[in-house]
């Protein structure tokens, strides 16, 4: 077991012994992996932390097929992490007001640092988020996108979705299309970044959220309109269209 396998571990017990805040705790979670990177360096403790490989394309769309079998809901948050090269808690976090489906732009701050995330959105993205929010999985009145429906029966209902509930709901449905373990969620933000190609380098860093933030809508418009292209890109690539 690796340093951060082990506070993971701690971590998870806390938010059930003491009730945390599940976005807190995922957020701390991220926070100390980014951290530990060069853990695998690290002579003493021999720790390694597994590299994640991007999806292929051909494994995303399997993927995505096995998510509009599920629900709207799997079927929006794929797209949604296709789109915008987001990690798990990203998606989890993805509020209402970071989404600007009629200019087409994301415009979207991760809580854990508040890094922006700005991005031209895909048709295909649009139509799988309208046709989530207009469908009865919806339902919800949070500030987050993607929250456990009030009326579930299984645990947490009404809270925002973490990167648990992502990563569980991933096996399913990696499960259900017949892919093997090593195609992780994470892998999915690395294929949108390999499909945008090196050559819109600056795109991609406001895509991903390696950018420093503005505050200037003008500004964030321009930017969202530069992305388009690598994000077009990306699409074809992906998507197959």
């Amino acid at each position: 077991m690796n340093h951060y396998t082990l506070v993971q571990g701690v971590l998870n017990h806390a938010r059930k012994l003491f009730e945390i805040h599940t976005p807190a705790i995922e957020r701390l979670k991220r926070r100390i992996r980014d951290n530990c990177q060069d853990w695998s360096q690290d002579k003493k403790t021999k720790a390694k932390i597994p590299s994640i490989k991007p999806v292929k394309p051909e494994q995303f769309r399997m993927l995505l097929t096995a998510a509009k079998k599920h629900s709207k809901f799997a079927y929006a948050m794929y797209m949604s992490a296709a789109n915008f090269a987001f990690h798990p808690l990203e998606v989890a976090e993805l509020k209402h007001d970071g989404l600007d489906l009629k200019d087409r732009i994301l415009d979207s701050y991760r809580e854990k640092d508040g890094i922006q995330h700005v991005a031209h959105v895909w048709t295909e993205t649009i139509k799988a988020i309208k046709d989530f929010k207009t469908s009865d999985e919806f339902g919800n009145h949070s500030q987050y996108l993607f929250v456990v429906p009030k009326d579930s029966k299984r645990k947490g209902s009404g809270e925002p979705w973490d990167t648990h509930r992502v990563d569980r709901l991933h096996r399913k449905l990696r499960s259900a299309a017949g892919l093997p373990v090593a195609v992780k969620f994470d892998g999915i933000r690395k294929m949108t970044s390999t499909a945008m190609g090196a050559e819109h380098q600056i795109a991609q860093d406001w895509v991903m959220g390696h950018s420093g933030g503005m505050k200037d809508r003008y500004t964030t418009q321009r930017i969202a309109s530069e992305t388009k292209k690598a994000l077009m890109k990306a699409r074809k690539a992906i998507l197959g269209k």
